[in-house]
């Protein structure tokens, strides 16, 4: 993700440690200060939803039957993406703590957070390239902090030699099939096709459902 968005992660961290001067003469350099702020606002919901409703959540993951159906939620907002104009709205705070609630949701087993996240970007009129950018850098700082916590993991019981080569070599296959996952979702989203990624989540959720129901 990072390669896939190096541009405006740089941009971003310049930004960061630029002058109010220098910002206010690089109109591109203010923008990127301001995805800064709002990446940190659409951060907000999905901290307190991690921090306060933990245990909730860890019980959630026991209904297989939860994860079918948001399956068919994600397809189901998938397909509406195709009914949604194509507008121009800027991100704002309001917007991107909007797009967090999104984020926030998503943690719940079979909800897409790409999938939702764009969703609720176009639905409040951002352009659906714009949105689907915002989603995967405003997802960088969750990820960060899952990644923390696991080397905190990893420090306290460190693994052999055999098993750090697996987790180095599932990290590399993870890092290279990210991104190109990424540059395939993001072509996808520029012709507008997202509806396509819906109709294989309703295939999974229905083949979910046969398997629990009928098996």
């Amino acid at each position: 993700m990072v390669i896939a968005f190096r541009r405006e992660l740089l941009l971003m961290v310049t930004a960061l440690f630029s002058s109010s001067t220098a910002r206010k003469g690089d109109p591109e350099l203010r923008q990127a200060y301001l995805w800064d702020i709002y990446v940190v606002v659409a951060t907000l919901p999905a901290v307190g939803v991690g921090l306060f409703l933990k245990d909730d959540i860890d019980s959630i993951f026991d209904n297989i039957l939860v994860t079918f159906t948001m399956l068919a939620v994600t397809g189901t907002i998938m397909v509406l993406t195709r009914f949604l104009r194509q507008k121009d709205t800027p991100v704002t705070c309001p917007r991107a703590f909007a797009i967090g609630i999104a984020q926030a949701m998503a943690i719940l087993p079979g909800l897409s957070r790409s999938g939702s996240t764009i969703f609720a970007g176009m639905l409040m009129g951002i352009n659906r390239e714009t949105a689907a950018r915002f989603s995967f850098i405003m997802s960088i700082p969750a990820i960060i902090g899952a990644a923390v916590l696991k080397l905190g993991d990893l420090l306290t019981n460190p693994p052999g030699t055999a098993e750090m080569i697996n987790i180095l070599a599932g990290t590399l296959a993870a890092a290279i099939s990210g991104y190109l996952a990424i540059v395939l979702l993001m072509h996808i989203v520029r012709r507008g096709q997202l509806q396509w990624f819906g109709y294989y989540c309703f295939l999974v959720s229905g083949i979910g459902f046969s398997w629990y129901f009928l098996h």
